[in-house]
């Protein structure tokens, strides 16, 4: 009986823990079954709306094809400047987009008054491409570059106009999305072409507009080379276009990057027609002239030069913080003499030997010439200084680096150094005289002994396959990795280069680089409009090349 009793005892342990395993799994069933039943309902939830969205999607794709249907009608009769006006006011991303593929169209047909107006709308609406629609952002980038880098129209008034739309536009979309990316690295990797054909126009406007955008995204080198560019190879064209606020303009664009006593240099003759007492001009010729700058003065200047409607607020900042600089680390003359002690001023020249010998000005271009000649080595020279050149009695001395031959009996300065003795003195003149020793009975002598040597290379385009010496040729040439390029440096600086070159890598391979880069350029698409600039400027390199170097004793590479 008690056998019986424990068996059953034990049986019904075992069936409780059955039942309290199958409860527990029960539970947790029920569990999972809630979980998967939530998931299921979000699933289904996600997929109406996948869903909802699609049709939408489609819907909308319908519509928009609708739109654009309706549009194309109501262009062919006549409506664009109603419809342009409409969007430009509302704009959507339908309507951005479209509105760039009407600007594409309206190029084909030829029609650019009516693209030139739709620009100007932009301009004034520019919101209408700040939507972040990448359609609409690569139609636009397309549509600038076809407009900056073709000739669109065969009116070259028609042409300027719609680069200046574009370049109008590039301004008001600074600090967009658009302009952070795909704007600045078109203005980065197309600047030489687009800047050759805007300087070539000689449209004042045009060249002004290009400069203030190069400084608003910040393409400081671009900014540099380009000023450059019009300083010493074009400026003998645009001059006499300038009026007294486009030179002042340019004036102080190049006093950002240390170029404006070039650019007066330049413009010597013209410099007396224009008026020196305008706001934007009469600060800069107070700092250039004033032997003693007036602080209060200066302020006064400074204040009147914020007014000018030339520059724009970030402009005249730049302008005032690198005067600011150039008075801190250079101090006028009023600052300097209340700093330094009083002394006797011969106490200042004592145990000095002024210069009395014979001291001449020369060219910079004709330094090396001189160099050569007569052996010249830089020395520090202590000068006398006089009022005017028949003046007889100095009335200064200053420490001069100079050009001085071996035995001290000639001593030469550079036109530049000499204006630089007169601005830090007070336009007293250290007393020098003309060299009439002619460079250039040496370069005759050097052109007549080379005479006929050999045959010189073409730079015209002929129908022919690749010539077997243009392959010894690429665009990161020996020459290129010199230095030598057109983009930001002077005529000046490339012969220097070139004078280097010949000697390494010999007169031939030379010739045939930048034959090859002006062939290169010829035969691309409107190459000879689009890189006129280039081409002239290799053609004058190549030339003076030839008169300085070929003697014939190789073939000139066809061009």
């Amino acid at each position: 009986m008690a056998n019986k009793e424990s068996i059953l005892k034990m049986m019904d342990n075992e069936l409780g823990k059955l039942i309290e395993h199958y409860e527990h799994l029960q539970v947790e069933s029920k569990k999972k079954t809630v979980e998967l039943v939530k998931r299921i309902e979000y699933l289904e939830n996600e997929n109406k709306q996948l869903s909802k969205n699609h049709k939408n999607e489609i819907g909308q794709e319908k519509i928009d094809y609708a739109f654009f249907v309706d549009t194309i009608d109501k262009l062919i009769v006549g409506s664009v400047y109603q419809l342009a006006e409409e969007w430009t006011e509302s704009p959507t991303q339908v309507k951005s987009y479209l509105l760039m593929v009407i600007c594409e169209k309206l190029i084909e047909n030829k029609k650019i008054e009516i693209l030139i107006y739709l620009l100007n709308l932009i301009v004034r609406n520019s919101s209408i491409l700040t939507l972040n629609y990448d359609r609409t952002d690569e139609k636009f980038m397309a549509l600038a570059e076809h407009i900056l880098l073709e000739e669109i129209s065969d009116n070259y008034q028609l042409n300027e106009q719609a680069v200046l739309g574009v370049l109008d536009i590039f301004s008001k979309l600074k600090g967009t999305e658009i302009s952070k990316t795909r704007l600045l690295l078109f203005l980065k990797m197309e600047h030489t072409a687009v800047f050759d054909y805007i300087v070539l126009t000689q449209n004042k406007t045009l060249i002004k507009k290009y400069l203030k955008v190069l400084l608003m995204f910040d393409l400081m080198h671009e900014l540099k080379s380009s000023l450059i560019t019009i300083i010493d190879s074009q400026w003998y064209k645009l001059e006499s276009r300038l009026n007294d606020k486009d030179f002042a303009f340019l004036l102080w664009y190049s006093y950002l990057f240390g170029f404006d006593e070039d650019l007066i240099d330049y413009s010597k003759i013209s410099l007396k027609s224009f008026n020196k007492e305008i706001i934007e001009l009469n600060l800069y010729f107070y700092l250039n002239d004033a032997i003693r700058i007036n602080k209060e003065i200066l302020a006064l200047k400074i204040e009147e030069f914020r007014k000018t409607s030339i520059f724009n607020s970030n402009e005249k900042k730049l302008v005032i913080e690198k005067i600011k600089k150039s008075l801190t680390d250079k101090p006028n003359n009023e600052t300097a003499a209340a700093l330094e002690p009083k002394q006797k001023p011969e106490k200042a020249v004592v145990k000095r030997r002024p210069y009395n010998n014979k001291l001449y000005v020369i060219d910079e271009k004709n330094v090396n010439h001189f160099i050569n000649k007569y052996k010249l080595k830089r020395t520090n020279v202590y000068l006398p200084l006089y009022k005017g050149l028949r003046d007889s009695i100095a009335t200064g001395y200053t420490d001069k680096m100079a050009f001085a031959s071996p035995d001290n009996s000639k001593v030469f300065l550079t036109r530049k150094e000499v204006k630089q003795i007169m601005n830090e003195n007070g336009n007293l003149t250290p007393k020098v005289r003309e060299y009439t020793d002619s460079v250039s009975r040496d370069e005759k002598k050097k052109k007549k002994e080379i005479k006929n040597a050999f045959e010189w290379p073409v730079t015209e385009i002929y129908q022919q396959k690749h010539d077997r010496q243009d392959s010894i040729l690429n665009d990161k040439s020996a020459l290129m990795v010199m230095g030598y390029k057109i983009t930001g440096l002077t005529r000046q600086k490339r012969w220097e280069i070139l004078q280097r070159a010949v000697p390494k890598l010999g007169l031939k391979k030379v010739a045939y680089t930048i034959a090859s880069h002006i062939k290169l350029r010829k035969g691309q698409k409107n190459g000879r409009n689009k890189f006129s600039y280039s081409i002239s400027e290799w053609e004058y390199d190549l030339s003076k090349l030839k008169s300085v170097y070929y003697k014939k004793d190789f073939n000139w590479p066809q061009t």
